[in-house]
């Protein structure tokens, strides 16, 4: 008897997969992205269907695939796709969960790739300088530049200047914050 089938292997930026081995992105910092490759071949000797992926674990809001195929993809054996894995993480934590494969392989019908990265805050440093300033003077702009490229926004808790998109008036004498 020849049995005709499917089977999947996976490889990760050209690594074959081991079971159970993870797609780890390690350190990204937050509203960065890292993106990491992973092929899916057909090792079998019949055409194999990729129906579909999902993220489980709620990682959706941080892992993604980047371009798609459109679902099913049929590869003939030997034969390979490639799947564009991002982390972009919104908040500085660890994210663990699974990346679940659908498939028609008889032994592995739901492949399911382990994945892990973890969101690392920006280091943020801010710095602006203010003349001396008097009441009566002019209002004026607070400038800042800022090495994450994020951008400023300003607040007051002092009631002795007003401030409005960034721009200062001394109301009373005194320091403000």
């Amino acid at each position: 008897i020849n049995l005709i089938f499917p089977a999947l292997e996976a490889s990760y930026n050209g690594e074959v997969r081991i079971d159970e081995e993870t797609l780890a992105f390690g350190d990204v910092t937050m509203l960065s992205s890292a993106t990491k490759e992973v092929t899916l071949k057909n090792t079998g000797n019949a055409d194999l269907e990729i129906e579909e992926f999902e993220f489980e674990d709620d990682l959706d809001a941080d892992f993604q695939v980047v371009n798609p195929p459109s679902f099913p993809v049929l590869l003939a054996p030997g034969k390979s796709v490639v799947l564009n894995v991002s982390f972009t993480p919104a908040v500085a934590a660890e994210r663990n969960g699974h990346l679940t494969i659908e498939t028609n392989d008889i032994a592995n019908e739901f492949f399911s790739v382990p994945i892990t990265g973890k969101g690392i805050k920006i280091t943020q440093e801010i710095s602006f300088t203010v003349d001396d300033k008097t009441i009566g003077d002019s209002p004026f702009q607070l400038a800042a530049t800022v090495a994450s490229g994020l951008p400023v926004t300003y607040t007051t808790t002092s009631g002795n200047i007003s401030l409005n998109a960034g721009t200062v008036t001394l109301q009373q004498p005194g320091t403000a914050t």
